[in-house]
Protein backbone atom coordinates (compact mmCIF):
# COMPACT_ATOMS: atom_id res chain seq x y z
CA UNK A 1 0.00 0.00 0.00
CA UNK A 2 1.01 3.62 -0.81
CA UNK A 3 -0.98 4.33 2.21
CA UNK A 4 -4.39 6.67 2.66
CA UNK A 5 -4.89 10.40 2.58
CA UNK A 6 -6.94 11.30 5.38
CA UNK A 7 -8.69 14.69 5.01
CA UNK A 8 -10.83 17.04 6.37
CA UNK A 9 -12.78 20.13 4.72
CA UNK A 10 -15.17 22.51 5.58
CA UNK A 11 -17.06 24.66 2.90
CA UNK A 12 -15.19 22.83 0.67
CA UNK A 13 -11.62 24.18 2.34
CA UNK A 14 -8.96 21.44 3.08
CA UNK A 15 -7.89 22.03 7.05
CA UNK A 16 -6.26 18.91 7.44
CA UNK A 17 -4.42 16.23 5.21
CA UNK A 18 -2.65 13.11 6.78
CA UNK A 19 -1.19 10.14 4.80
CA UNK A 20 -1.74 7.13 7.44
CA UNK A 21 -0.26 3.28 6.89
CA UNK A 22 -1.13 0.36 8.51
CA UNK A 23 -0.87 0.75 12.80
CA UNK A 24 -2.08 2.95 15.33
CA UNK A 25 -4.89 5.53 15.09
CA UNK A 26 -3.21 8.76 14.74
CA UNK A 27 -5.47 12.07 15.61
CA UNK A 28 -6.57 15.04 13.67
CA UNK A 29 -7.06 18.41 15.37
CA UNK A 30 -8.74 21.00 13.65
CA UNK A 31 -9.99 24.64 15.04
CA UNK A 32 -13.55 25.03 13.25
CA UNK A 33 -14.07 28.32 15.08
CA UNK A 34 -13.96 30.95 11.60
CA UNK A 35 -17.62 28.36 10.99
CA UNK A 36 -18.73 29.76 14.55
CA UNK A 37 -22.60 30.76 14.04
CA UNK A 38 -22.31 30.19 10.11
CA UNK A 39 -23.87 27.89 7.85
CA UNK A 40 -20.78 24.83 7.49
CA UNK A 41 -20.67 21.49 5.86
CA UNK A 42 -17.76 19.19 7.10
CA UNK A 43 -16.70 16.85 4.87
CA UNK A 44 -14.15 13.87 6.16
CA UNK A 45 -12.53 11.76 3.52
CA UNK A 46 -10.48 8.82 3.15
CA UNK A 47 -8.61 8.35 -0.48
CA UNK A 48 -6.37 6.11 -1.71
CA UNK A 49 -2.65 7.55 -2.25
CA UNK A 50 -2.19 5.88 -5.48
CA UNK A 51 -2.94 2.33 -6.25
CA UNK A 52 -5.80 0.92 -3.78
CA UNK A 53 -4.45 -2.06 -3.46
CA UNK A 54 -4.35 -3.57 0.58
CA UNK A 55 -5.87 0.40 1.48
CA UNK A 56 -8.39 -0.55 4.42
CA UNK A 57 -8.92 2.61 6.26
CA UNK A 58 -11.60 4.12 8.43
CA UNK A 59 -12.89 6.93 10.46
CA UNK A 60 -12.79 6.28 14.15
CA UNK A 61 -15.23 8.46 16.64
CA UNK A 62 -15.05 11.32 14.68
CA UNK A 63 -16.37 14.01 17.35
CA UNK A 64 -16.63 17.89 16.90
CA UNK A 65 -16.48 19.33 20.61
CA UNK A 66 -16.54 23.14 21.90
CA UNK A 67 -12.70 24.56 23.01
Amino acid sequence: SKGVDFIVQMNGTELARIRCFAGAWQEIVCDLAPWTGKPAILTLIADSAGDYVCDWAQWGEPRVRPR
